[in-house]
């Protein structure tokens, strides 16, 4: 009887120790998973994309992201996109006014590059797609981005966005460029959400008596397909862009969220973040 019960507690014993091993190797391996630390390169999309995962400029849509061409110049070298409303035809009345003439405030409206907002025809009368928007080249010069950034500030300075509501991407472009069921739809939202972003940067920045330019750097630019981004036509994009300024004298920098590219003018698709 003796030798049956050590045999049992020898049982019991080696039952315990297993146990106690196999629950040290569960609390070791939780203990390996919780130290792990991804790569360095954990979160890249292929293609090596800094923002890889980033919303899309039209939500709802998935985007590859295209080809990419970081910015490493700005303007100036950085060291020195729905439906569900009735749009209304919006394209009349948004060039804001003249330049020289002054919005609220007493701003005077800076001047545009010439053609800048013009939306070329052909001779059948359909939109006539610059070269720019066809196949990949040389990425648009910075001019066009310059003057905007100076419509942009003459807006925020004036609390008036219809200032610079004409440096919103053309509605006549947009309705040809976005594989929408209703881009006039969207394309209204998108400048909706401006003039609300123009307010949100005139409280953050506060009144001004002079807000000046100083420069504006491209953020990460990518070349975009069609269909790569809801889009019949491709394009150039580029995200995050700085907007650097003084306000009597202060430095203030305005992010613009995206800028893309009709011909050789660049216009803004989201001035602050994407809507939802």
């Amino acid at each position: 009887m003796r030798g049956g019960a050590t045999k049992v507690s020898g049982v019991m014993r080696l039952g315990l120790l297993v146990l106690l091993l196999v629950a040290g190797c569960r609390g070791k391996h939780h203990v390996v998973l919780d130290d792990w630390v991804p790569p360095p390169d954990a979160g890249v999309g292929s293609g090596g994309r800094e923002d890889a995962g980033e919303e899309p400029l039209v939500p709802g849509v998935a985007g590859d992201g295209g080809e990419s061409e970081t910015a490493r110049d700005g303007v100036r070298d950085a060291g020195d996109e729905a439906g569900g409303e009735e749009a209304e035809d919006s394209s009349e009345g948004e060039a804001g006014p003249e330049a020289g003439e002054e919005g609220e405030g007493g701003v005077e409206a800076p001047a545009m590059p010439d053609g800048y907002g013009v939306v070329e025809r052909a001779d059948d009368g359909t939109v006539a797609v610059p070269a720019e928007n066809r196949e990949r080249g040389t990425r648009p010069g910075p001019e066009s981005a310059e003057a905007l950034a100076h419509a942009l500030l003459a807006a925020i300075a004036a609390g008036d966005p219809g200032m610079a509501v004409g440096t919103v991407f053309p509605l006549e472009a947009f309705e040809v460029l976005k594989d929408l069921p209703d881009p006039a739809a969207y394309r209204q939202r998108m400048v909706r959400w401006y003039e609300e972003d123009v307010q949100a940067e005139r409280e953050r920045i506060g009144e001004a008596d002079d807000l000046t330019f100083d420069r504006l750097q491209f953020g990460y630019c990518t070349w975009q397909d069609e269909h790569t981004e809801g889009n019949l036509l491709p394009y150039w994009s580029c995200r995050h862009n700085k907007l650097y300024a003084r306000a009597d004298g202060r430095p203030v920098t305005i992010e613009i969220h995206a800028l893309i590219n009709w011909g050789t003018n660049w216009y803004i698709a989201h001035l602050g973040p994407v809507r939802r």
